[in-house]
């Protein structure tokens, strides 16, 4: 008896506890489950299949950034644009040797690609074929001969090099490094970086290009296997190791003349062994160092992926210096004051620009450029200028302008209306015009003058001149009388 109670008991306890969870699940609000954001596509078009366990730390650290396919060179389906429109945002061409490309894929279709916004990354070594080529020919980027290798007397590889001097190192960071590249490479604190590759020609009037690697000044690129018997068409400066491309559109394209600096047997190596000159007895000294072509490539990934130096105009506004609620036009010969507020962006968030130099600048335009000017930098991202309108009135064009290497291009262009001046608004005197002035007031006082002398003046007793009397003679002129003419008859 007591057992059934205690039965019964717990059973309403039960079926109780269960009817409020499941009303109070159902008052719960619904929970939808995170989306996991999609990733931006990138395509590995490779030479040979195990090149993605050969280079697979690499590529490791590019899958956390975008979503990766794998094709060959040489596929029947390989194909990056379709109806015009890229198919990836980003794609690493690592086929040294291949001639020609497979399915509708071409050299210019890499030229295309970029040009329609698309990212490149072109890796190749010294067996580098037409295929490779051609794609630098579409950028302007001229490699070395095939066969040749970049080669280093100074500081060798001891650890790789195998006598032929092709794999050193390079721990000079003043001369390896060239212009203003901390926006691809970082702050520049690096302690080595082994290479082994072909070297780059890169022209020094090229536009959009710059050398963000270069080899020291004991470096020259010829083919080892050989005899010297000429000058080298490469040497010192001039051989570019790694080169990159900001179009003026926006993509972003990096060359590099080492496919192996991608690898893990590169990237894996801590220490590095190298010489620095030698001893009392002609011994090279050996010394260690750490490697840092890691942060190297990290960089570069990131600079590729549009994770830095990236800009956009988030505001912008123009007004007269005495009007900024704007409610009033703009004439001509006006002084007005431009703002523009500009953000970079900086892992992953988007900040107000910090570059303190006067990089950004100005123009008006109508047909030809009136006024240029650099922007003057207010802090916070704020960028301002103040200039005077020209004399001429129309619709103008306020462009701001931005080209650095490495940084995305700015060429922003905003219209504003110049009126002419309206008949009440001239000045009603001018002070230059006093002598006119002064002419014309003293012609109105003279004529005031001569009028009131003329009208009120009153002159003396004066008789009038009374006229000669003329005498009349009745004498009568004669006339003589005028004879005849008698005709004759015949």
């Amino acid at each position: 008896m007591f057992f059934s109670v205690t039965l019964i008991t717990v059973t309403l306890f039960v079926t109780n506890v269960h009817s409020q969870v499941g009303s109070a699940l159902k008052e719960a609000p619904t929970i939808k489950p995170t989306t996991k954001k999609k990733l931006p596509k990138a395509l590995v078009i490779y030479e040979r299949k195990d090149l993605q366990y050969s280079h697979s730390r690499f590529f490791s650290q590019l899958s956390s950034h975008a979503d990766i396919t794998y094709k060959s060179a040489i596929s029947p389906n390989l194909s990056i644009r379709k109806f015009g429109v890229n198919q990836f945002n980003y794609i690493y061409l690592m086929a040294p040797s291949v001639d020609s490309f497979g399915g509708n894929v071409t050299s210019k279709s890499f030229g295309e690609f970029v040009d329609n916004g698309g990212n490149l990354v072109v890796a190749t070594d010294h067996t580098i074929g037409n295929g490779i080529r051609n794609v630098g020919a579409q950028f302007g980027v001229e490699f070395d001969e095939d066969g040749t290798k970049v080669i280093n007397n100074q500081y060798v590889d001891l650890e790789v090099d195998d006598g032929s001097h092709t794999s050193f190192v390079l721990m000079d960071k003043g001369q390896i490094f060239m212009g203003r590249t901390d926006t691809i490479v970082g702050d520049q604190e690096y302690y080595s970086i082994p290479w082994s590759g072909i070297g780059i020609n890169l022209k020094p009037d090229h536009p959009y290009a710059l050398p963000i690697l270069k080899c020291t000044d004991s470096c020259y690129s010829w083919n080892p296997e050989t005899d010297i018997d000429e000058y080298p068409t490469l040497m010192g400066r001039d051989v570019t190791l790694v080169a990159a491309l900001q179009m003026q559109n926006g993509a972003r394209v990096i060359f590099s003349g080492s496919i192996l600096s991608f690898s893990n047997e590169q990237i894996h190596r801590i220490k590095l062994a190298t010489n620095r000159g030698n001893d009392g007895e002609g011994n090279p000294i050996r010394i260690h160092t750490k490697n840092s072509l890691t942060k190297f490539q990290m960089h570069n990934m990131g600079w590729i992926l549009n994770q830095k130096g990236r800009f956009r105009v988030k505001n912008y506004r123009h007004f007269l210096l005495d009007d900024i609620q704007k409610t009033k036009k703009f004439f001509v010969n006006d002084t007005v004051r431009f703002e523009i507020q500009i953000e970079e962006y900086i892992s992953g968030q988007w900040f107000p620009i910090t570059v303190n130099e006067q990089r950004f600048s100005f123009e008006l335009n109508r047909m030809s450029t009136f006024v240029r000017g650099p922007m003057k930098n207010e802090g916070g991202g704020l960028l301002s200028a103040e200039i005077r309108l020209p004399d001429i009135y129309g619709i103008f064009d306020f462009v701001v302008k931005f080209q650095e290497p490495g940084f995305q291009s700015i060429d922003q262009k905003f219209s504003i209306t110049i009126n002419p001046i309206s008949y009440d608004m001239y000045d009603r005197f001018i002070p230059s015009a006093f002598p006119y002035y002064l002419s014309a007031f003293s012609m109105m006082v003279g004529a005031f003058l001569i009028s009131f002398t003329v009208l009120y003046h009153e002159g003396g007793d004066i008789e009038p001149r009374r006229p000669e009397p003329v005498t009349v003679t009745n004498s009568t002129p004669k006339i003589k009388a005028v004879p005849k003419r008698v005709k004759k008859r015949q």
